[in-house]
């Protein structure tokens, strides 16, 4: 699953997205596809999806995959998102005393 790294924050404006990355102090503005890849992650979609919903009908799925995964590629070579595991809800077991 992708998520934005630590450190990075994003606010929606009209048709871009600004993304800052705390770490190193660095702005950058997404726009186009790539604003829309960037909703796809945060919102915890596969990326997948945005490929489909870029090529639209009869477009070509492949080379729209293909740049999709370039896209997200050069995001985590950037450091702002980041693989991580699905988390596990953490069971509480049951205490008489509850």
């Amino acid at each position: 699953m992708l998520t934005p790294a630590a450190g990075v924050h994003w606010a929606r404006c009209q048709e871009a997205t600004a993304v800052l990355n705390l770490r190193d102090g660095t702005w950058r503005i997404l726009d186009g596809p790539l604003a829309r890849i960037w909703d796809t992650v945060t919102q915890g979609e596969d990326p997948d999806q945005a490929a489909g919903e870029l090529a639209g009908p009869g477009g070509d799925i492949t080379a729209t995959q293909a740049a999709v995964t370039g896209a997200v590629a050069q995001l985590t070579a950037a450091g702002l998102i980041t693989e991580t595991r699905p988390s596990r809800s953490r069971r509480i077991p049951w205490r008489w005393w509850r």
